[in-house]
């Protein structure tokens, strides 16, 4: 190891922080669920500061300050995951050409003194494969830059900063996780039911079923509640980033430009900026045992106060009921997809039950529906959903149908 005039102090660290980070916008990329980039793209354009969108299948990028983070990290419900961009387009067919790109970028900025780092590779259409040794390129390339500051950080699997490199037809892109971990796990749900929502996919259905425009939200099959907690936490305003107590830190309180204080402050005042809820929302069960596990979750959540949770069959529930009082009804639900639930033909039967019990008693509800049978829901509808979005959720080809019914 180096001991000589290049070592890296503290303050010259901070000094290249300055000049090569914060005062330079940086380029970041949200990862969403396919079909929902409507909803993270529009996500993306409330973020303070957010420039230079770029659409692409299953994300969004655009270009920010580097403390953005922090802001995106709070708001952004529909994310997988955030990356920041470190360089993008190297031209990588072997792996002489990805060293001679990797040992060019400037690790120190990310991983500081910090003694451990962990690495995710991915190849499509690439000589390159992660078979083919990769990581131990990288780990070369990271080798050689930090050796002459004095610095010898080590791949670890569970080292907290996670960097990513992707191969895409022999162009490479690596890229700083700033999650860390998923982004879905905002620390609440620790009771699930059958085939489950993710979080950050609830969000986006009901982001997609503009639920802030409903003033009642009612879900019949509210399952470990899911769906209906976090319309809430969309109707309050809650930053979803500051929810995960418990949860292991973020990606970003382990790099060297993390500003602990900003990052309090900031948690501090989103939380204080959550606003009441003025939608009734009602979640419905058949299980009374899921409906407590679900009422847990929503405690957890901070929402508890917000939903009506009632056991009961919903098909004996008239909707006009359901709905006495209000005048922007909404109906959301993640319907039994019968692969997992062991009958796909009865799992047919309720989604087209439903189809028709909203054909039939649903005059001015609006409806956001998931299932895995959309034909048998249509058929029981009597007409096409005005949005259809198709999407896989636990490695099952389903459908977010999204009308208006009567």
């Amino acid at each position: 190891m180096n001991d000589g005039p290049d070592r890296l102090s503290p303050r010259a660290l901070e000094r290249r922080l300055k000049r090569h980070l914060r005062r330079e916008p940086q380029r970041f990329f949200a990862v969403g669920a396919p079909g929902f980039e409507a909803e993270l793209e529009h996500e993306v354009r409330a973020l303070e500061g957010a420039t230079d969108l770029e659409v692409v299948r299953g994300g969004v990028a655009y270009t920010a300050e580097l403390t953005s983070v922090y802001g995106a990290t709070l708001q952004l419900r529909t994310a997988h995951r955030l990356y920041l961009r470190l360089r993008e387009g190297m031209l990588a067919q072997t792996r002489t050409m990805l060293f001679d790109h990797l040992r060019r970028l400037p690790w120190e900025l990310h991983l500081g003194f910090e003694a451990a780092w962990s690495l995710g590779v991915r190849s499509r259409a690439s000589r390159l494969l992660p078979g083919d040794d990769v990581a131990g390129t990288v780990e070369d390339a990271v080798r050689a830059r930090m050796e002459p500051l004095g610095l010898a950080p080590a791949r670890r699997e569970e080292a907290p900063l996670r960097f990513q490199l992707r191969l895409d037809r022999d162009r490479a892109s690596m890229s700083f996780d700033t999650s860390g971990r998923h982004l879905h796990r905002r620390g609440y749900r620790l009771a699930i039911g059958e085939a489950p929502l993710r979080e950050t996919l609830a969000a986006a259905i009901a982001l997609a079923a503009d639920v802030r425009r409903a003033d009642l939200v009612f879900d019949p099959f509210c399952g470990s509640g899911t769906l209906v907690i976090e319309a809430a936490l969309a109707l309050a305003g809650a930053p979803v980033g500051a929810l995960a107590a418990g949860e292991a830190p973020f990606g970003f309180e382990a790099a060297p430009w993390h500003r602990a204080s900003m990052w309090a402050r900031l948690q501090r005042e989103a939380i204080e900026a959550i606003e009441p809820v003025a939608a009734r929302i009602v979640a419905h069960d058949i299980d009374a045992g899921v409906l407590e596990a679900a009422r847990a979750n929503a405690v957890r959540a901070g929402v508890g106060e917000v939903l009506a949770f009632e056991a009961g069959d919903a098909f004996a529930l008239p909707l006009d009921a359901v709905a006495a009082g209000a005048e922007r009804p909404l109906l959301i639900a993640n319907l039994p997809y019968g692969q997992r639930l062991g009958d796909r033909r009865a799992a047919a039967d309720v989604a087209a039950a439903l189809g028709a019990k909203l054909r039939l008693e649903g005059a001015g509800w609006r409806y956001a529906v998931v299932t895995a049978d959309p034909e048998a829901f249509e058929g029981g509808l009597g007409e096409p959903p005005a949005r259809r979005v198709p999407f896989r959720n636990g490695g099952l080809d389903v459908a977010l149908l999204i009308g208006a019914a009567g």
